[in-house]
This record gives structure tokens, C-alpha cells and sequence, in this order.
């Protein structure tokens, strides 16, 4: 490991059975010595394979794999894929996608949680039996019910991934090490696990790069760190925008191709964008309102959303009289008649979770009267969402979609005014940005 890295602790826990596990333990302190994690060998088998993805068959003795662990909600586990199809590219490893969780996602889970966590998530067996079962005090069944898997080929074009860069992918739909290790066809000892104690435990540069200096991460390494001979390197989290450092260029070809953009979700997007007047002809803000830090400081920040609307606008904050008593579509229509009257009655999108916009907003559509959410308009033009399912295809998951149709609907504004802190937000902005021409960094 290198010198800059000699002030943290680095455990390396002895093989266990023939399982060589890797358990990084950074602290500025003794570090605790945490026991290496036990594989079931219940598991359920289940791993779905794309073999049109691959040059060579999965059991080529040449092939290597690269796998990680996801968590939390959409733009992290985006990043995570983003650092994970980079470190692909570099290592020559064949990937192994994880689901793509919405809902109510797992978050980050230290002294090496997340890998029994996932496994039970994902375990296909145990699912079916929750689709069926009549029992509502099944704790187990009643996470299944608040959150749904799907393949990120469903919501990306995944094979945009070999056509340009060159990687090869598996996507995986059962995340337990049992279940790997029985697609695979490997042994225990063929793989390479790595255990974070830390969110930010690490850092890497590529080749030719200089080593990162980077505080937020507690140690830092460069591409031949982890060029091991294992038949998989399986890392436990690679979350954190900058973790992997390599060429800006690649970076932003990797993102520009993993977009959400399932059919379902642009279609249904495209009827509000035209009655918004179009692409281009409105003006989106992001207002995260659903959970923790959002909502305690919402009082706050709705003043601030006030005004930075009022910038973009360019209305000079010219009084208005906020009597448009009419429903949506005649309120957009008026609106657009009557823009001449100034910038005050410019059309905005208003993209949020707010459970009741109008009410926990009101100080947002008092001050607009031209704003609207996507709460506003009819329950019928979202049929076509109802059409999506899950991995496990009893599961409708329109409600889960709702976020991805207000995200495509704000990025085709004009302007977009992001939510400050949200990387949901930070990720229709990155959106909105290269449509329009510019880059994602």
C-alpha cells in the first residue's frame, strides 16, 4: 500500500475456510477486529445472464469478474454503477450489475452488513413466497412491499456499455455470495472480498494519475492496488462522485449512457412537456420535501426557492394577483395568452415528493401563479406507467416511477433550479446539462 496511506489502520484478516476476505478497517484509532463474514449455504441459486453480452463463455477459465454492493437511492446507486463500469474498463473485468432498487432503499451499512442485508433482499425464493403469502405481520414481506428490483437494462441502454466502451456485463438478481458463487462456478477462494468500515474508505486514481489528497476519503490508492489474480473482485461499496479518478471524457461517456430512459416513463413525460408549451419553453425547479434533512429545513428553503425563481425569471418581483381560479389546463392555457402582461406569469414546473405540493408549497404557487406539479394534471395521462413491472413481475411499480417522469419533465425546461443537497436533484441536472449541449462535470 502506499506511504500516504500508513496513518490508518490496515487489518488484513487471515483466510477463513478456504474464503479469502479482505476487511479494511480505517480508523485513527485501534481498529475493533471484526470477524469475516460467514457464507449460508441455504441461499437460493438465481443469476441472470446475457450471453449475447459476452465474447467469451461465462466459465472461460480467462475470465475475470468484478462485483460491488448497492445502496441507497437511485443517483447513488447510479454513481456506484458509473465508479463500477470504470473500474471494469481498467481491470478487464467482466461486471456484475446488481438490481436497481426504488422505494424505500437500504442505506450504507457498516461492520459489514450490507452483504447479509442484500442477500436477504434479493433472495428470489423467499420473494415469491411473500407474493403469496397471506401473513401481514411477516416483517421480511413487509420490507419486499416497500421497495422494487429492477434490471438497469430496463431503465438503461446497457448494451451501449460493450458497443462503446467495450464492457462486458452480467446482470445479477441474486446478490448472495452463495448464489455467485454456484453461476459462476467458482470456489470460495476465487474470490476476492473487500469489507469498508467507512462510507468513504477509499479513493483511487488511474494509471499515469498521481495519487488523490482527497479528505474525504480515508485512503488512497491507484488502478494496480487492486489487480488481484481472483477470479472476482468483489468490493463492498463504491459510492462517492470523484472515488475513481480516471480520463473526464470516459467518465462522461459512461454517464451520458447511463440515463434513465425506459420508454414508459419518456412517453408518459412527453404529454405534460407538451402542454407545458414544449421543450425548451418553461421553467423546472426541484423541491425535495420527503424525508430527513429536506423536510426539517423546508420552512427555510422555500424562500430560498422563492427567490432564486424569481432571478431566473427576470420579473423584478412585479406584484401579481393570484385569482386564476380555472384548472390546470385552462391556467396554462391563460398563462400563455397572457404572457405579455410580463414575466411574471412565465410557465414553471415544480418537480417534488411533497406529499399535498399545494399545501406544504403554498408559498411557492402563491407567489407563481403559472407553477404547476405534476399532481395538478389528470391521474389518467399516468396509465401508461401501470404497463411497468418489476424483476418479480407481480409487482406493479408505477408509484416508484413517478420520480423519473417528474425528473424528464423538469430536465426538458429552458432553465432548471436544482434542490440543494439532493443528488437526485444534482442528477436531472447533469441531465438537463447535456441535452443542452454541455458537460456533465
Amino acid at each position: 500500500m502506499k506511504s500516504s496511506c500508513m496513518r490508518y489502520s490496515l487489518v488484513l484478516l487471515p483466510l477463513t475456510l478456504s474464503a479469502l476476505t479482505l476487511t479494511v478497517l480505517f480508523a485513527r484509532t485501534r481498529p475493533l477486529p471484526y470477524p469475516t463474514m460467514p457464507i449460508d449455504s441455504s441461499s437460493h441459486v438465481q443469476i441472470d445472464f446475457i450471453p449475447d453480452k459476452l465474447d467469451k463463455p461465462v466459465d472461460d477459465d480467462n475470465t475475470k469478474y468484478l462485483a460491488y454492493l448497492p445502496h441507497s437511492g437511485f443517483a447513488n446507486q447510479r454513481t456506484e454503477l458509473v465508479n463500477a463500469v470504470t473500474l471494469a474498463i481498467h481491470l478487464n473485468r467482466t461486471l456484475l450489475i446488481p438490481p436497481l432498487f426504488l422505494g424505500h432503499v437500504e442505506g450504507w451499512q457498516g461492520e459489514g452488513k450490507l452483504w447479509d442485508t442484500l442477500a436477504d433482499l434479493t433472495d428470489p425464493v423467499r420473494r415469491l413466497e411473500c407474493s403469496t403469502s397471506q401473513d401481514h405481520d411477516d416483517e421480511m414481506c413487509q420490507r419486499y412491499d416497500r421497495f422494487a428490483m429492477l434490471r438497469w437494462s430496463w431503465a438503461c441502454d446497457l448494451p451501449l456499455l460493450t458497443e462503446k466502451l467495450g464492457v462486458q456485463y452480467i446482470e445479477r438478481r441474486d446478490m448472495s455470495l452463495t448464489a455467485l458463487q454456484a453461476s459462476l462456478g467458482i470456489k470460495e477462494d476465487e474470490i476476492y472480498k473487500m469489507t469498508d468500515l467507512h462510507p468513504y474508505a477509499w479513493d483511487l486514481r488511474g494509471q499515469n494519475l498521481p495519487l488523490s489528497h482527497n479528505p474525504r476519503y480515508l485512503a488512497h490508492y491507484s488502478m494496480d492496488d487492486f489487480r488481484v489474480p481472483h477470479k472476482v473482485l468483489h468490493l463492498y461499496g463504491v459510492f462517492g462522485e470523484g472515488r475513481v479518478t480516471t480520463d473526464a471524457t470516459e467518465r462522461d461517456a459512461i454517464k451520458e449512457i447511463l440515463v434513465f430512459r425506459n420508454t414508459d416513463v419518456q412517453k408518459t413525460a412527453f404529454k405534460y412537456v407538451e402542454t407545458l408549451g414544449g421543450v425548451d419553453q418553461y421553467v423546472s425547479i426541484h423541491i425535495r420535501t420527503g424525508d430527513g434533512v429536506f423536510r426539517r429545513t423546508l420552512a427555510s428553503r422555500i424562500p430560498m426557492a422563492i427567490e432564486r425563481l424569481h432571478r431566473i425569471i427576470g420579473d423584478q418581483r412585479e406584484p401579481v394577483t393570484n385569482d386564476l381560479q380555472v384548472d390546470t389546463n385552462d391556467r396554462l392555457q391563460w398563462c400563455k395568452e397572457h404572457a405579455y402582461l410580463g414575466r411574471k406569469y412565465s410557465i414553471i414546473f415544480v418537480a417534488t415528493d411533497a406529499r399535498d405540493p399545494r399545501q406544504d408549497l403554498a408559498a411557492v404557487f402563491n407567489e407563481f401563479p403559472c407553477a404547476v406539479t405534476l399532481s395538478d394534471f389528470s391521474k389518467s395521462w399516468l396509465e401508461q406507467l401501470k404497463q411497468a413491472s418489476s424483476i418479480d413481475e407481480y409487482k406493479s411499480i408505477d408509484r416508484w416511477l413517478l420520480t423519473f417522469v417528474d425528473a424528464e419533465i423538469a430536465q426538458q425546461a429552458r432553465r432548471y433550479i436544482p434542490s440543494p443537497g439532493s443528488t437526485f436533484s444534482g442528477y436531472i441536472g447533469a441531465i438537463h446539462r447535456q441535452r443542452q449541449g454541455t458537460s456533465y462535470m
